[in-house]
């Protein structure tokens, strides 16, 4: 075998071990029904040498013994490393000593506004829907019925004076553009009920031609696209949930050069979705809360981490903690670095980052309305992206670029965007 392939493949071999080793594999056990001659015993102690996990703290594997020398000299390290877990929809934030500084839920709670956004937004999927269910031969009429008059009971509680909900709405973000809120809202309502009208009454057909060009794009009475509507409205709910979440971090001083972040984030039944730095929001926006301090190799996204039983409680166990800051964080962080300090004469690969595509902040200006849009039905049809990245990513980026303050910012779909010689919603339809 050639020089450098023997030296790859003892540097594959010696991954594989390390891997174990540091994941706390137990020594190999033969299988209950084997299907061959077992190795003799001298083998099998010579391949737990190594591999092995043991108990006895005076005699441990050498991987065992790497692992246990790398945890104690980052505890000399790093006396204030904070620990980050996104699991399902709450962020939990832990100090060094395991005592919880923070919990907060991801998803917005219902006093946000989210859920009546979110209707709205709601209804350009729907309409589009319907139309699939009209071409497989479905009986679409009723149900397109039934969101008519939902609409409609919609817009007598939106147009409330007595009783404007979006006072009631807990989002301090929103209120320098309560007034376009209600204006887009306004707006957004009337196209889709004015829409629904004339494809039920058979003024105009109901095809794929008339949802996109007369309904999506807008119209000579609706000139203003719904898909800004439904772009305006989703930029609000990640901006309330970023700037909440932002607000609630920024006075726990972290040092983010040292916190050490696990991301195990279930967004509602997306199962597949976020699995990657590149997929999951949660990952940038921790980068953007930063300013940029956090480094990447520190964020993980650990699909398969345990919930302890202590998760969330005031106070971390030793185990618990002991899990998840050495048994998942550094096991992967120490594999990695001991990969590329040891094998310093392997050249290493380049692997290019994800390009830049629709929607990212360094990608699309405010007023392209077109890109968010494409990025929704990107992260639509992915099954590995989360729904929140077609906004996310711009959103975060914008707020860490006005230094967290709302009234700087832009918001495409509500404060820009528009058609040609439009600047915002009209204020009465």
């Amino acid at each position: 075998m050639h020089q450098s392939q023997t030296t790859t493949a003892i540097f594959l071999i010696y991954l594989l071990a390390v891997t174990n080793a540091c994941l706390g594999f137990s020594s190999i056990i033969p299988s209950d029904k084997p299907t061959g001659k077992l190795p003799k015993p001298e083998f099998m102690t010579l391949y737990n040498n190594f591999v092995g996990y043991s108990k006895d703290a005076n005699n441990p594997g050498i991987g065992q013994a790497l692992s246990d020398t790398l945890v104690k000299k980052a505890a000399t390290q790093s006396g204030s490393t904070a620990l980050i877990l996104a699991i399902n929809s709450d962020l939990y934030i832990y100090d060094e000593n395991g005592k919880k500084l923070l919990q907060q839920a991801i998803r917005a709670d219902p006093d946000t506004g989210f859920f009546e956004l979110t209707a709205i937004s709601h209804l350009g999927p729907a309409v589009s829907y319907l139309l699939a269910i009209k071409n497989n031969g479905g009986d679409w009429k009723p149900l397109m019925q039934q969101l008519q008059k939902n609409i409609q009971a919609v817009q007598t509680v939106n147009n409330d004076k007595k009783d404007p909900w979006l006072k009631s709405v807990n989002a301090v973000s929103w209120q320098p553009y309560l007034s376009k809120i209600q204006a887009m809202n306004t707006y957004g309502l009337a196209m889709t009920n004015a829409f629904l009208d004339d494809i039920l009454s058979g003024k105009i057909e109901f095809n794929a031609e008339t949802v996109n060009d007369q309904y999506f794009s807008g119209n000579n009475k609706y000139p203003i696209p719904f898909n800004n509507v439904m772009i305006g409205t989703f930029m609000l709910t990640t901006l309330t949930e970023m700037y909440d979440l932002y607000m609630k971090i920024k006075p726990l001083n972290l040092d983010w050069k040292n916190t050490q972040v696990i991301l195990r984030f279930v967004a509602g039944t997306n199962f597949t979705s976020g699995l990657t730095l590149e997929t999951n929001w949660i990952g940038y926006y921790l980068k953007s809360a930063s300013q940029g301090q956090i480094p990447r190799s520190n964020i993980f996204v650990i699909p398969y981490a345990e919930i302890k039983p202590s998760l969330g409680k005031d106070q971390l166990t030793a185990a618990d903690q002991d899990y998840y800051t050495n048994y998942l964080w550094r096991t992967v962080k120490q594999r990695t670095s001991v990969a590329r300090n040891v094998f310093s004469s392997i050249p290493s690969m380049y692997i290019p980052a994800r390009a830049a595509i629709p929607g990212d902040y360094n990608f699309s200006k405010k007023d392209d309305i077109d890109d968010f849009v494409i990025r929704l039905k990107h992260s639509l049809s992915d099954a590995t992206e989360m729904l929140s990245n077609a906004t996310a990513y711009w959103m975060a980026g914008e707020l860490a670029a006005k230094n967290w303050d709302y009234n700087k910012i832009d918001i495409p779909g509500l404060t820009t965007g528009f058609p040609e010689g439009i600047t915002a919603y009209p204020a009465v339809n």
